[in-house]
């Protein structure tokens, strides 16, 4: 798989863990809050074109500045929502 294909399989499955927090019905405490929920997914789908992935020489995925959520926390996740290192 090459980089740019890891990176987007990253921040797809991110995508998906945060569709719920775009929708009109989840309780947002206040619009500022769904704003950055909508802000942040939107710097996830820009990462293929703001990045240059690459792998070092572990194998790690490099090249990547990943956006930081709301909650404070970034970096790709796995299906489950744990954070890959």
């Amino acid at each position: 798989m090459s980089a740019v294909n890891l990176l987007r399989e990253y921040r797809d499955i991110l995508l998906n863990l945060t569709d719920r927090y775009v929708l009109s019905d989840f309780p947002h405490d206040s619009g500022e809050i769904k704003q950055s929920w909508t802000t942040y997914r939107q710097n996830l789908r820009d990462l293929p074109s703001n990045s240059t992935p690459s792998f070092d020489t572990n194998g790690l995925l490099t090249g990547v500045t990943w956006p930081i959520d709301p909650n404070g926390e970034s970096g790709p996740r796995d299906p489950n929502g744990v954070l890959i290192s």
